[in-house]
């Protein structure tokens, strides 16, 4: 299932990650949440514990 995150939640910053979307005071661009959620990396588990 699909949830939708508030807008608050998201920035756009020509300063971070070349002015990708990414999560707020983070360099997490929304991008890779999405690659992380469909494809299942373990590896990155230890970042959202």
């Amino acid at each position: 299932m699909i949830q939708l995150v508030s807008r608050e939640h998201i920035e756009i910053s020509s300063n971070v990650r070349s002015g990708k979307p990414s999560i707020v005071n983070t360099r997490i661009a929304v991008e890779d949440v999405a690659v992380m959620h469909l494809t299942h990396l373990p590896h990155f588990k230890k970042y959202y514990k």
